[in-house]
């Protein structure tokens, strides 16, 4: 039995690792995304007076207009917000040295979202934590796994810009894998169109229930 269960862990680790090695580039863009949000949290927390004024008044201004605004005015508010990241992603993919600010893409989200929900945590303390994790969390897992997906496929298209400079190498672009780049870009964009619906209705269920711009 413990033989058994030995074999069961030790197949079970060296299918995680397997995944892991085969899913490098999206556990890179979590792990950086992960350590920008702690990061955002942390400056929050442990930076100086006037950063912490001038976050709590943009916050109070982000809480206050996503309660007044209308359903077509917050979900075009959010998708712009989104649509942006995307097309950053997208139009990196032909810079054959867009990696590193494939890299920079998805920290800068993190940093963001890390900043915003500490500050949040600080002037709300558990009202806060309660709007995050209903009106800031889902629609921002949702996002990241879109965007990183995204990110992804934008830093292989760079690297096979990058190596068709070295003809020695056997890579190059291709139509048909632009074709299957733009593709996936348009589907990501639909699912885009989805978590930014799926924000907006959030917002107008639960946002008047939390009333933070009255506390």
């Amino acid at each position: 039995m413990e033989r058994t269960s030995q074999r069961e862990f030790l197949t079970g680790w060296s299918s995680l690792k397997r995944n892991i090695r085969h899913n490098r580039l999206v556990v890179a863009f979590l792990s950086v995304f992960l350590l920008s949000l702690f990061y955002g949290s942390f400056l929050m927390s442990h930076g100086n007076e006037p950063l912490q004024n001038i976050l709590s008044f943009l916050t109070r201004e982000y809480i206050s207009g996503r309660e007044e605004q209308s359903l077509l005015t917050t979900f075009l508010t959010v998708l712009s917000s989104n649509i942006l990241y995307l097309a950053f992603g997208f139009l990196l993919g032909f810079f054959a040295f867009g990696q590193p600010v494939d890299f920079f893409i998805i920290f800068f989200r993190g940093f963001g979202l890390g900043l915003a929900m500490g500050n949040i945590y600080m002037n709300h303390h558990f009202s806060g934590v309660l709007y995050c994790l209903v009106l800031i969390v889902p629609a921002a897992v949702l996002f990241t796994i879109v965007l990183i997906c995204a990110l992804r496929d934008s830093l292989k298209l760079s690297n096979l810009f990058l190596s068709s400079a070295f003809p020695r190498l056997g890579a190059g672009v291709s139509a048909e894998i632009l074709k299957a780049y733009c593709v996936k870009y348009i589907f990501y964009f639909i699912l885009v169109l989805g978590v930014c619906g799926a924000d907006t209705l959030l917002n107008f269920i639960f946002s008047p229930m939390l009333g933070l711009n009255q506390l």
